[in-house]
């Protein structure tokens, strides 16, 4: 099965980013790389459930298709704090991934 087109164009996204030279890049290959996983996630979770609507990451990483619960799988309580350290790294210091 072909991957979405989303998760390929992501993943073209943080490779342009990471192999350029562009001022924080490792910062913003991190964001990028957080955002595919979520994206990914979300996919695998709307091909099972074509009517999910917007939901929390950690909530998503909980549903049945991603099976990766942060209350009981080591890699998706990393997934989550590496998603927290994302917002924060794209919210709160914005500045710094310019």
């Amino acid at each position: 099965m072909a991957a979405p087109r989303e998760i390929v164009d992501a993943l073209e996204c943080v490779l342009s980013i990471y192999f350029s030279n562009v001022r924080h890049r490792l910062r913003a290959a991190f964001i990028l790389c957080d955002e595919l996983v979520e994206v990914t996630c979300r996919a695998k979770a709307k091909q099972a459930i074509p009517t999910l609507g917007k939901i929390h990451f950690p909530q998503l990483l909980a549903l049945p298709p991603v099976g990766l619960d942060p209350k009981k799988v080591v890699l998706g309580e990393t997934l989550c704090k590496t998603h927290d350290t994302r917002n924060y790294m794209q919210h709160s210091i914005a500045a710094a991934t310019v």
